[in-house]
């Protein structure tokens, strides 16, 4: 190998070894990121490790330390990637995070059966500090707690699932001064007797994303059960709650709701202070096998808004408490609210075309925007409070059921009655276009609908610019009266039915007017009925005199022309007597033909003799004889 060929190769080389270290400090990095956990019997208490093993405790870990108060941030942490492996408790438990410490379950499988479940009678996973966990599943198996959130503990649950199978057990209990925030994944009770998410004492349990299920068909069941006192709370914001019993009980501490669905086969609250108030840009859904709420003495559980499927608004706990039903000022519901509305609220039985009753809550104004968009057919049964509606189409029925004021298009309905909405019309019939100088009728004809016998007024609005006059006809006395000024009838107003009434209009020049035809109401100048009409006004039609000019045959020099009538008042030229077919003057004119005599010519025929044909026959002999001599002179030549 040439010196030059060995100095290359070291060059190579040199690149290669540079190239491997450039890359080893990212890889490094990414093992020390997760560490790899392979033994089957223990867990790390601190770090961030990933398993590669299954593991059966034969103790509990403890994560952290004790501490008099939960620090913002734990001193100590676990994070732990399950990475579709098994943790199996010790019959102590899984994990006890002390009130310092921190604990992160996570699962990177790809198909996310990374689990941790119960070997004995404590719960899986205490927490007294901080917990997290956004993937894999904690399962309970036994009369304990997949998770205990106790004391001020705190824990975030963004992913996985968290069940309890067994009767007595628990999936989640919150206790003491505790909180926990569930916003995404799954927590479900799956058996008879067994709790999905058990709220304690002090404690705090915030939703807004996920589904909690309670699969228990005890009358006592819920999904979420609040044993708490007045400063503990369940606040759902998002998420499902769904149940085959109750969905949400507390009898003390405070339920809000803003956010989301519940779903229950028996109550959807079993509450005393329940509030309903979804927050803006948000819905509420809650369906109910049974009734809405399920009531203690002295409760205060307030709907102000969402929407209920229920076939009854409040079942009683109690019959000796006065101050036990709900407060309803909003929403929509499938069963009729109105003994539950407050004295500020509209009720109103609302039912489209084809679709079942529904019943709408809420300010005067609110339910008016909901309903005055209603399309013909349709009923609107006022149950409780006051509203002024303006139903803008025909065929709509209003009721007034309650005792509230109510107006539709600005007539009252009283308590009891009911009217069918029909709107006042008033139309113009006319010809398309009326001749200049002439008086020409047209009509203007009005249905009263429901307003029939209000007394009302007519207007004639247009720029009278090309018109002389206009003019109405008197039934009474038969003559024609000139229109002075934009009204027409009594001044006093006349009763409004079905009526048709004759005008007639002038036009002084040809030209379009544009006009707007009212029928006011003449105690309050509310304008019952509006149409709009354009009247064209055109020159009278031409009268033609016609004068006859008879055919001429064109000569040499003088042109002739065709047979054709002529209008000297409109220059028109026609080529029959009832001037139907209009002609050019071009078409009635026939040329002179131009031609002109020789004077050595003539037009006699030569007779037989005539020795006028004489030098024509020489001619023609001499050059017949010429021929023949030149012929034979050229044969000479031969």
């Amino acid at each position: 190998m040439t010196q030059k060929a060995k100095f290359r190769k070291a060059i190579s080389i040199f690149v290669t070894v540079l190239m491997v270290v450039a890359l080893m400090p990212s890889i490094v990095f990414a093992d020390a990121t997760y560490q790899e956990w392979s033994k089957a019997d223990s867990l790390p208490t601190s770090g961030v490790y990933k398993l590669t093993t299954d593991v059966t405790l034969s103790d509990k870990v403890t994560v952290g330390g004790w501490a008099s108060e939960r620090p913002e941030q734990p001193t100590k942490t676990l994070v732990l990637d399950l990475n579709g492996h098994t943790i199996t408790a010790s019959s102590k438990g899984a994990f006890y995070v002390q009130t310092s410490g921190g604990l992160t379950i996570e699962d990177s499988s790809a198909e996310g059966t990374g689990k941790i479940v119960s070997n004995g009678s404590n719960e899986i996973i205490y927490v007294g500090g901080a917990f997290s966990m956004t993937g894999g599943t904690i399962q309970n198996d036994t009369s304990s707690y997949a998770l205990f959130v106790n004391g001020s503990g705190k824990a975030d649950v963004s992913g996985g699932s968290i069940i309890n199978t067994a009767k007595n057990g628990y999936a989640v209990q919150v206790n003491s001064n505790a909180s926990m925030n569930f916003s995404n994944g799954t927590i479900q009770n799956t058996v008879n007797g067994g709790q999905a998410v058990y709220v304690n004492t002090s404690a705090k349990f915030t939703m807004t994303g996920g589904k909690v299920m309670q699969d228990s068909t005890y009358s006592s069941s819920a999904a979420i059960y609040s044993n708490g006192q007045k400063d503990s709370s369940v606040t759902i914001a998002g998420g499902e709650v769904v149940s085959k019993s109750i969905g949400v009980y507390s009898a003390f501490s405070p339920v809000t709701v803003t956010g989301g669905s519940i779903n229950a086969d028996n109550y959807a609250f079993q509450t005393r202070y329940a509030t309903v108030d979804p927050a803006e840009g948000k819905e509420v859904a809650v369906t109910s096998g049974k009734s809405i709420f399920y009531t203690f003495g002295s409760s205060d559980n307030k709907v102000l808004g969402g929407d209920f499927d229920a076939p009854a608004i409040v079942k009683e706990y109690t019959t000796s408490d006065d101050n036990k039903k709900a407060t309803i000022s909003g929403g929509s519901f499938t069963t009729s609210p109105a003994d539950y509305v407050d004295a500020d609220s509209t009720a109103v039985g609302y039912t489209k075309p084809g679709e079942d009753k529904v019943f709408l809550v809420g300010s005067s104004k609110e339910i008016a925007e909901e309903v005055n968009s209603a399309v013909a057919g349709s009923t609107i049964d006022i149950l409780k409070g006051d509203v002024d509606l303006s139903i803008a189409v025909d065929g709509v029925t209003i009721s007034n059921s309650g005792d509230g004021n109510v107006t539709v298009n600005g007539d009252k309905v009283n308590q009891g009655d009911n009217i069918v909405i029909e709107h006042p019309t008033v139309s113009v019939t006319k010809p398309d276009v009326f001749t200049v100088g002439e008086a020409q009728e047209y009509t203007v004809s009005t249905t009263g609908g429901s307003k029939t016998g209000t007394m009302v007024k007519g207007y004639f609005k247009a720029d009278n610019a090309n018109i002389a006059k206009i003019e109405y006809y008197e039934t009474a006395d038969g003559n024609w009266y000139e229109l002075t000024g934009d009204s027409f009838g009594p001044q006093s107003g006349f009763p409004l039915g079905d009526f048709t009434s004759k005008f007639r209009v002038t036009f002084t020049e040809a030209g379009c007017v544009n006009a707007t035809i009212q029928i006011k109401a003449v105690d309050n100048d509310a304008v019952l009925a509006e149409t709009t009409a354009e009247f064209k006004g055109v020159p009278a039609p031409h009268v033609h005199t016609p004068t006859e000019v008879k055919a001429k045959a064109a000569t040499c020099t003088e042109d002739g022309n065709i047979a054709y009538w002529y209008c000297a008042d409109c220059g028109k030229y026609f080529s029959d007597e009832a001037l139907t077919k209009e002609i050019s003057k071009d078409s009635i004119m026939i040329p002179a033909t131009g031609e002109k005599p020789d004077k050595n010519e003539t037009t006699d025929v030569p007779k037989t003799g005539d020795t006028g044909m004489l030098p024509w026959m020489l001619a023609l002999l001499l050059s017949a004889g010429g021929f023949t001599v030149l012929g034979i002179k050229k044969k000479h030549a031969k």
